[in-house]
């Protein structure tokens, strides 16, 4: 996420994500055929992130005490994730707006 948001999507390579993972750019392509698949996978942490609070919530008692913790539970997860997804969209307008079905 950090290179595409910095560099931008159209001149991060797969080469420049393997390196920055630690890994061979064959390791990167045996999990990942395109960086259209990378960023599908990093937006998947947002649903799963809202499916685990609400995982958990099912699970406590209702009461002021758990509504707060839901909200602190998402409130954290928009900001560490949606902040991300956030930059992301902004600096890469450009190319996503031509491959809005992309995604």
């Amino acid at each position: 996420m950090e290179l595409f948001t910095d560099q931008g999507y159209d001149k991060t390579s797969m080469r420049e994500i393997a390196e920055r993972l630690g890994v061979t750019k064959a390791a990167l392509y045996y999990h990942f055929q395109t960086k259209q698949d990378i960023v599908a996978d990093l937006f998947v942490s947002l649903p799963e992130g809202i499916n685990e609070i609400i995982e958990w919530a099912r699970r406590q008692q209702p009461g002021a005490e758990t509504r707060d913790e839901i909200l602190r539970k998402y409130g954290t997860l928009l900001h560490e994730v949606g902040r991300d997804m956030a930059r992301f969209f902004y600096t890469n307008q450009a190319t996503f707006g031509q491959q809005e079905s992309a995604f």
